[in-house]
């Protein structure tokens, strides 16, 4: 009896995207518990080899290029327990299932799978590009809410079933068992500290998003200064020289750019609202308390 093993990591460059590339075609000259006498073993089944590349043009589909923090991609692995992949036909139908359950969960956002069977356990490397369309149609990056814990569990369940439905003696996760799962006490906890945060975390994600609405508009005034330059050299009948053209072009910029600042600044009505956003977290954390709590409550 075993189960099924997956596991995923985020990657947030595109010299670590290089890494995990190397490591998944075996470009190193050497690679830990790796048999290089099996290497031939191992086999692709999508991806172009060149996983630096694949991503690229997975990100090329973005609307803006990716914020310098942002997760370009989620590099995971994929297996069951040892002795399930000991018997040929298990290995086969696993590797072949797996795939297409990964095709299926992820679609056009999975852009490499690679199997490994120069190692002591049998294991399938894959990189998911979190790419979402939102419904006004801009394409952007979102690990955030695409691999959150809660769909990380569902992956964790609905890879289980599919092995299930092919391969015989795969135990489900072990979701109810109390050596899993947080004790009831510390799920109100966790309530309790939600709460804490949730005010803080709606402030950082309006920040977010005011600034990149701050730098979308800057990128829409940037080619209108250079056209008033054009247009200035028409009416003169000579080019503006380029220092003092780089001197106005910073110097009208820095007023751009102060014009946005003052034009998204903070006004009463947001402040407003997040005090009465505030103010209903809190009142929420008090019906989030434990029962135990509110017993010793109305006992005091």
């Amino acid at each position: 009896m075993g189960t099924t093993i997956l596991r995923v990591e985020k990657i947030k460059s595109m010299a670590n995207v290089r890494q995990s590339g190397a490591h998944q075609f075996r470009y190193h000259t050497h690679t830990p518990n790796a048999n290089p006498a099996k290497k031939s073993r191992n086999h692709t089944i999508l991806g172009s080899g060149n996983l630096a590349k694949d991503v690229q043009n997975r990100l090329d589909d973005l609307t803006k290029p990716p914020r310098k923090n942002a997760v370009l991609a989620m590099d995971g692995l994929a297996t069951l327990s040892p002795e399930l992949l000991k018997d040929n036909t298990n290995l086969n139908i696993w590797a072949n299932r797996t795939r297409d359950w990964l095709v299926e969960r992820f679609g056009d956002n999975l852009v490499s799978a690679v199997v490994h069977l120069d190692e002591s356990s049998p294991h399938l490397h894959f990189t998911v590009v979190p790419l979402d369309e939102k419904p006004d149609g801009r394409k952007v990056l979102n690990a955030r809410d695409m691999f959150d814990k809660w769909q990380l569990s569902d992956m964790q369940r609905s890879y289980n079933e599919a092995m299930q439905r092919h391969i015989s003696n795969i135990q489900a996760p072990k979701h109810g068992s109390k050596a899993q799962h947080t004790k009831v006490k510390n799920f109100y906890a966790e309530l309790d500290s939600m709460a804490d945060n949730l005010h803080k975390s709606m402030l950082k994600a309006k920040q977010d998003l005011l600034t990149e609405a701050k730098t979308t508009v800057l990128e829409r005034l940037l080619p209108m200064i250079d056209r008033q330059f054009k247009d200035v050299e028409r009416k003169l009948g000579i080019p503006i020289p380029e220092p003092l053209r780089q001197d106005l072009a910073e110097k009208h910029k820095a007023k751009a750019v102060s014009l946005i600042d003052h034009a998204f600044e903070e006004n009463r009505t947001v402040k407003a609202w997040d005090k009465k956003l505030l103010k209903k977290i809190d009142e929420n954390k008090k019906s989030w308390s434990s029962p135990k709590d509110r017993v010793h409550s109305r006992q005091r």
